[in-house]
């Protein structure tokens, strides 16, 4: 079954037999699917609270249930629904909830599950949810307007304070959580770079930088690569490039183009940042 099919299905069967949504939630299978992970399922794997789990137990006959390890066992009370008991307490914790209302186990659970199971088969679901989890880890890098950063500087620079300190400041007067601190903290230390440059250039009232210079002289092993690969080998063939398609470069990312336009804008040969699509 779809995704949408899978949520009415749960949400039917939790109205008729008056279970709220928030006393069972999908794992596995159902997991998967509601992490995007997979199109469709083939039956929805509910984990329920003791009460009910004993109510059906009682009351639907022997055929219906299913043994599983550790003395446990999953009954089937639907066409396409199977039930079973948390395996431990902390299944209840820290679930995903979708707009539906229907709650379902994460990203870290779930991978618990499937290396618990330990079947060979499952290695392309783990491969997925361990890509997933690396991730959702990964935090979008976003450059802050120079207008914003500049501002800032300017504002530290009357409170004595670096930028960094400046901002912290800030966030804590605000009591901003952390994961936003360490974001701002990236963000500086992503724009510093830029800042200085900027700064360093309003000095420069001539270039004297000799374009002829291979730009591996000028950048990170990696910036250069990707640039070599455009046919870019000096600085003049950089200078000549259309920079204002820079950031559509193959690997070519957010770090890189802050590196190349910092060099850029310190030797004089542009005046603002490069463009980002």
């Amino acid at each position: 079954m779809k995704k949408a099919t899978f949520i009415t299905t749960l949400q039917k069967f939790a109205e008729q037999c008056n279970i709220p949504l928030s006393e069972l939630h999908v794992s596995h299978g159902g997991s998967l699917l509601m992490l995007g992970l997979k199109d469709h399922t083939n039956d929805i794997d509910v984990t329920v609270k003791e009460e009910v789990f004993e109510f059906f137990d009682k009351a639907l006959p022997a055929s219906s249930k299913i043994p599983l390890v550790n003395n446990r066992h999953l009954i089937t009370v639907s066409q396409d629904i199977d039930i079973h008991l948390a395996e431990d307490a902390a299944a209840w914790d820290n679930l995903e909830v979708d707009e539906s209302g229907i709650h379902y186990r994460g990203v870290d659970r779930t991978i618990y599950d499937y290396e618990t199971l330990g079947r060979p088969t499952d290695k392309q679901k783990l491969d997925k949810l361990m890509k997933l989890k690396a991730d959702s880890n990964l935090a979008p890098i976003q450059v802050i307007p120079m207008k914003i950063i500049e501002a800032l500087a300017a504002e530290a620079k009357v409170k004595n304070l670096s930028i960094d300190d400046y901002v912290l400041e800030i966030i804590n007067a605000r009591n901003t959580n952390q994961k936003f601190e360490e974001f701002m903290t990236q963000q500086i230390e992503f724009n510093k770079k830029l800042l200085e440059a900027l700064n360093t250039s309003k000095d420069t009232s001539k270039n004297t930088f000799d374009v002829e210079t291979e730009v591996i002289d000028c950048f990170s092993t990696r910036a250069a690569t990707k640039l070599n690969a455009e046919g870019i080998q000096t600085v003049n063939d950089l200078i000549n490039y259309d920079l204002d398609i820079l950031c559509r470069v193959p690997g070519v990312g957010p770090r890189a183009l802050v590196e190349i336009e910092s060099f850029l804008i310190k030797h004089g040969f542009i005046s603002e940042p490069l463009k980002r699509l």
